[in-house]
């Protein structure tokens, strides 16, 4: 957890997680510094999942290699008029029910719209059929 996204953990899965930087809670293990050996300890030493399962497939992480790969589409498509619009989305809708702003205005953005994401914002609509422009599906990096 870091400052974005602290919450209270089951006490039951405590062990299963850990803070950085400015964040700490009690009863959970704090990873100072930049020496993250105890986090790959505890997945390496976790079952993981049984199996996979069949379901949708979401892209995420768009690093800078990523985005440079589309720019061409994108200049294109500006220029075109097919993208008319670009949002950034950088916060929260929270798990509450009530808490869906980012949500709602993601699925209302007009269809010519890019929405560019940071940090957990993302992770309430990332799965949401939010069309195709140009080919670059989704249109929400």
């Amino acid at each position: 957890m870091t400052t974005n996204c602290i919450q209270k953990p089951k006490e039951s899965y405590q062990a299963n997680i850990f803070t950085t930087g400015l964040v700490g809670f009690p009863g959970v293990t704090h990873i100072a510094g930049k020496d993250f050996a105890p986090v790959i300890e505890k997945a390496l030493a976790l079952p993981g999942f049984s199996e996979d399962t069949n379901g949708k497939v979401v892209t995420v992480g768009f690093g800078r290699n990523t985005v440079m790969g589309v720019a061409g589409a994108v200049i294109d498509a500006v220029k075109s008029k097919a993208i008319r619009h670009f949002f950034l989305v950088a916060g929260c809708d929270g798990a509450k029910p009530g808490r869906n702003y980012y949500t709602e205005f993601a699925e209302k953005a007009p269809k010519d719209t890019v929405i560019l994401t940071l940090a957990c914002g993302k992770f309430r609509f990332f799965d949401k059929e939010l069309g195709d422009i140009g080919g670059i599906h989704g249109c929400s990096m």
